[in-house]
This record gives structure tokens, C-alpha cells and sequence, in this order.
């Protein structure tokens, strides 16, 4: 009787390793990041084969993402010029311009530059800026990339009202005779920032940016070429020792040092579909990591 008992257990045991085998065979364990029901996660316990798809733009291979703004910071200063004597130095004074109300005002939000006369003296001069961080919240959940290339792009307008000053109703982009004129060229010029504005907000005044490295290029009017400051913040290209940088700056050409109110040249435009275009390539699994050139 008790060989029989024997007998039966272990045919249960038996059976039971088989299955608990054959279950174990749909499993396995991953370390890299996958989609597992709509949810990108690393597991560390065994996942049901059919559970599992890597989503496209983690596989191995050159992929694109057009990543949209996800913070930004407006900022402007403008210079103003006391009013001219009339008649010599002590005899009389000139009414020069007034500008409008505490700049920047209706123009918070655009960019470009612009100045003013009244008359024949210089009024006022002012620079705008736009600071834009991007949502890299996918790009960042790939562990292994080789960053090919990143383009900023953006749709370019003339902003809607510009009156700088009282009297002054300028054009927001005019030419230095205060004639609206085209500006196939656009107002807006890429830069990027040395400051770490999106973390801590500096001080009053413009943003201060980072010279000729890393290099931004321009392309076309509305089209930069900005490869190297996304390596060197989303990749492993910063040189040692170098500076981190943090998003775009979107600014107005010339400094406020640069302009003197001479003439009335206005270019100050609204900016809207910012974008940032990654392409990076994914190495196939078991391969060197490629690093950017």
C-alpha cells in the first residue's frame, strides 16, 4: 500500500515539474526598458512573452521625434534716451518720445528687436527673448542612442502690434524709414542658453548665452541646426569640462549695446509650432555602442 502512495506522489511531482517547465518556457527576464499593456517599464521578474512589444522608436535602427515645447521664459529689456536741448545746453528742452507704459508689456511672449525716433532724436531701443524647453520624456527612455542629428524649426510672423512709443505706430516688422516691409529673413535667431533658467529663474534682464561652442547653425529662416547642444545635453558628447547647457534661446539678433534709436527700424515677430527634430539611431542589441562623431 504505502509503494502504491509512493508511486502516486511522485507521478504528481512528476507531472508537476513538467508543467511548471513548460509554463517557464513562455517566460523570460529583460533588463532593457519595453511596453508591457500600454506602460513603459524595466522588469525584474519573468513577463508573458505575449504580453511584450518593444514600441518603435526604442527599436533598434534611425528613428525621428518631433518633441514639442515644454517650458518656456519670456524676457526683454529696452534702453531709453532723455529728451535733447533745443537751443544750446541750458536754454530749453526738446520734448523727445514716451514710450509706452512699463515695457515689455503686449509684446511679452514675442522676439526680435526694434528702435525708435521721435523726430530727429534717438527714443528707445529694446531686445526680446523667448527661452523654450523641450519634452524629451521619450527620448530619455532610451538607454542606448547615438544622436544623428536635431533641427529646430518654428513658424515665423509678423507680431500683431508694436507701438513702442506714443505718437510712434509702428509696424512690428518695418523698415528704418518706418515703412512696414517683409522680413523673408525673420527676426529670431537660435542661441543657447548658459544658464540653468528652466530650474531657477535669474535674475531680472536678458538670459545670458553660450558662444561659439556649442555651435548652432542656421539652415534656413525658419530652420537651425542644433545637433551639437542636444549632444551635449541628451547625449555623451560634452566635451570634459565643459559647461552643461540647458534648451534654446530664441532672441533677437543684435544686443542692446548694438542698437542707437537712429532710425526706426522694427523686427519683432510671434513665434508659434516650435519644434525640436531628433534623429538617433539605436544599436542593435549585443553591438558596441557608436559614439556620435
Amino acid at each position: 500500500m504505502s509503494r502504491r502512495v509512493s508511486f502516486r506522489i511522485a507521478s504528481r511531482f512528476s507531472v508537476a515539474v513538467r508543467l511548471s517547465l513548460a509554463f517557464a518556457s513562455t517566460l523570460f527576464v529583460v533588463a532593457d526598458p519595453l511596453e508591457v499593456q500600454g506602460q513603459i517599464l524595466r522588469p525584474k521578474v519573468p513577463i508573458p512573452r505575449e504580453l511584450i512589444t518593444l514600441p518603435e522608436y526604442m527599436r533598434p535602427g534611425q528613428h525621428t521625434l518631433s518633441l514639442d515645447v515644454a517650458q518656456s521664459l519670456s524676457r526683454a529689456i529696452d534702453k531709453r534716451y532723455k529728451d535733447v536741448p533745443v537751443i544750446g545746453l541750458l536754454i530749453g528742452r526738446g520734448v523727445t518720445c514716451v514710450p509706452i507704459g512699463k515695457f515689455p508689456g503686449h509684446l511679452s511672449g514675442t522676439v526680435g528687436w526694434g528702435q525708435s525716433e521721435w523726430g530727429d532724436s534717438p527714443c528707445m531701443a529694446a531686445v526680446l527673448q523667448l527661452a523654450v524647453n523641450f519634452d524629451t520624456t521619450k527620448l530619455d527612455k532610451i538607454p542606448v542612442k547615438v544622436i544623428d542629428r536635431a533641427i529646430l524649426t518654428y513658424d515665423e510672423s509678423a507680431a500683431p502690434i508694436c507701438p513702442l512709443v506714443y505718437g510712434g505706430p509702428n509696424a512690428c516688422w518695418q523698415s528704418g524709414q518706418g515703412i512696414p516691409e517683409d522680413k523673408p529673413d525673420g527676426c529670431a535667431v537660435v542661441r543657447v542658453p548658459s544658464v540653468n533658467w528652466a530650474e531657477t529663474v535669474p535674475p531680472s534682464g536678458l538670459i545670458p548665452y553660450a558662444g561659439a561652442s556649442p555651435a548652432v547653425n542656421r539652415i534656413s529662416a525658419r530652420e537651425w541646426d542644433v545637433t551639437e547642444p542636444v549632444r551635449w545635453q541628451k547625449g555623451s558628447a560634452a566635451p570634459l569640462g565643459a559647461s552643461p547647457t540647458y534648451g534654446f534661446l530664441l532672441s533677437g539678433g543684435p544686443s542692446l549695446d548694438q542698437l542707437t534709436a537712429e532710425d526706426n527700424t522694427v523686427c519683432i515677430s510671434a513665434l508659434a509650432n516650435i519644434k525640436l527634430h531628433v534623429t538617433y539611431t539605436v544599436p542593435p542589441e549585443g553591438e558596441p555602442f557608436r559614439a556620435p562623431r
